[in-house]
């Protein structure tokens, strides 16, 4: 029976919880300070034990461990290097693996979710923050590996890679942050594509479906 798939525990959804941790996390990668790193790190901490909590994966205590080890690692490597340093760069990868792995886990429980709710939506929605957030750090951490910025704000000076993600994955297009460097036009490209794939067909069918039983096995990949 469904009800009895492992991931589905509408109990111990927290999707609302996470979203609301996510736009601090959006808001915080905006502050230009020393160890603005570092206090995003530890947000994306308690982004990253709210998500797996919710899906049971951080109810063992070796695996709860595991966790706040990944993000003290985070947070310490935040802090010590300098973001537009190379070495900064594995800091920017950390957070992006931190991310990735919280996107993972929310894609699958909200896919489980036998009945659309606001948890259900709250979590799509905590996907595609996650998914501009993810593409933000791999922007920064190319510009952090390369000797000049590949990002570039008006055309002068290293702009906010979090915020040209953003702007990319909604698909607004401001023109006012473009990059010189190739891989990154292209990632721009793939990451404009998911946006615009993600909200036109997964957001949409959930909102259409709230309230009404579904089966979830019909948005998984068949064999």
């Amino acid at each position: 029976m469904l009800e009895h798939h492992p991931l589905v525990r509408p109990a111990t959804d927290r999707f609302t919880t996470l979203l609301a941790l996510l736009m601090v996390t959006l808001l915080v990668s905006g502050i230009e300070w020393r160890y603005a790193g570092a206090i995003l790190a530890t947000v994306n901490t308690a982004v990253l034990l709210v998500a797996f909590q919710s899906v049971g994966l951080a109810s063992s205590y070796r695996r709860l461990v595991a966790l706040v080890f990944i993000g003290v690692l985070g947070v310490i490597s935040s802090a010590v290097f300098d973001p537009n340093e190379s070495a900064g760069g594995v800091a920017w990868l950390i957070q992006a693996g931190i991310l990735g792995s919280i996107a993972v886990v929310v894609a699958q429980r909200v896919l489980a979710h036998p009945r659309v709710r606001l948890q259900t939506i709250a979590g799509a929605l905590c996907f595609y923050v996650l998914l501009g957030l993810m593409f933000g750090v791999v922007f920064g951490a190319i510009d952090a590996f390369t000797d000049e910025p590949v990002l570039f704000s008006d055309g002068v000076g290293r702009a906010d890679p979090v915020y040209y993600s953003f702007v990319t994955l909604t698909t607004v297009g401001f023109g006012d942050v473009t990059s010189s460097l190739d891989v990154v036009r292209r990632i721009t490209v793939i990451e404009a594509m998911l946006g615009q794939i993600f909200l036109a067909t997964m957001v949409a069918r959930l909102v259409s479906l709230y309230g009404t039983q579904r089966d979830p096995s019909s948005d998984q990949p068949s064999a």
